[in-house]
């Protein structure tokens, strides 16, 4: 009896040991499964959080700059429109309103159109007269008269030229320009000689042709005008005086054109010499701004005109008349 209770116990016991070496071995197995599984999975979290990484460098990065710039402009802009409403709601007394028109400035842009007059040397001009018509001609006609020529013009200030141009304020006391115009002129003269008792017409004609552009730069060293009301003598206490410097381009043309001619005959001789050139200048020029209406302006200059080549013919003293419309 106690031998076959023993064989029980051990039959009962080896069949437990052998349940618990199955399922340790089944959840040796299930954890070393679900170990894999776990690296696996772990190595395809590692290689999504890698992707992520790289397209957060190449995109999530400038989105955020570029939202952070759009939201800093947003603001900066909302900043300035609170203190513009600011600005609007506090009231502005006249004589603060006066103040600030007098202490501000607006730039305002301008067109102007003129006139100069012009006093130049013409020396080489003059030599050439005289080396080509008075010399030779005045030992064939005893009672020859010298022609009247653009250096009689000049002395006389009879030459002048028209333009017109764009300029805009820098500050209150610069503004620049652009221009550009010209002028052209013929000098006539007409004399009859009688060589030998035989009438002899002589007909010589100077003809000159010019056209420019210039650039400026005005100060007003104590502000521009302000019109104060009408009348010559309002005018004249606002004026302020003004000083320039121009440099431009200008291209001329001279002509000298003889002919001779007799009865029946017409024309037996024709002399034509013509000249061009290309030049560059510079100008200073000083004088006074008027003001004549709130927006328009009489101005009056004098200077002197520099040319890089040929001083001796165009060097000279010019006098500057225009009208300036603000706007």
């Amino acid at each position: 009896m106690l031998l076959d209770v023993d064989s029980h116990s051990k039959t009962s016991s080896n069949f437990r040991f052998s349940l618990l070496l199955s399922f340790s071995v089944k959840r040796k197995k299930v954890l070393k499964k679900s170990t894999k599984e776990i690296h696996a999975l772990t190595s395809k979290i590692g290689f999504f959080q890698q992707t992520k990484y790289v397209l957060g460098l190449k995109h999530v990065l400038p989105a955020c700059l570029l939202l952070s710039g759009l939201l800093l402009t947003i603001a900066n802009a909302g900043q300035a429109q609170e203190k513009g409403n600011e600005t609007d709601l506090q009231p502005v007394s006249a004589a603060e309103k006066k103040t600030s028109d007098q202490e501000g400035f607006q730039k305002q842009s301008f067109w102007f159109f003129g006139t100069s007059n012009y006093h130049l040397k013409l020396h080489e001009a003059e030599s050439k007269v005289d080396r080509m018509l008075n010399t030779p001609l005045g030992l064939v006609f005893p009672r020859w008269g010298e022609p009247t020529t653009f250096k009689n013009w000049s002395d006389d200030f009879k030459i002048w030229d028209f333009w017109a141009g764009y300029g805009r304020d820098i500050n209150e006391n610069f503004s620049w320009s652009i221009y550009g115009g010209g002028g052209a002129g013929t000098v006539p003269n007409s004399k009859r000689y009688y060589p030998l008792g035989v009438p002899l017409k002589l007909n010589m004609d100077f003809t000159r042709r010019s056209l420019m552009i210039g650039s400026s730069i005005s100060w007003y060293p104590w502000g521009k005008p302000v019109s104060t009301g009408r009348g010559v003598m309002n005018a004249l206490r606002a004026s302020k005086p003004v000083a320039e410097m121009n440099i431009g381009y200008n291209h001329q043309t001279s002509i000298g054109d003889v002919t001779f001619k007799l009865p029946l005959l017409g024309d037996v001789l024709h002399i034509k010499d013509e000249a061009k050139y290309n030049l560059f200048w510079a100008s200073p020029r000083v004088g006074v701004e008027i003001p004549i209406t709130e927006k328009d302006t009489l101005n009056l200059l004098t200077g002197y005109l520099f040319f890089h080549q040929h001083e001796d013919e165009f060097n000279g003293i010019l006098l500057e008349f225009f009208i300036r419309h603000r706007f």
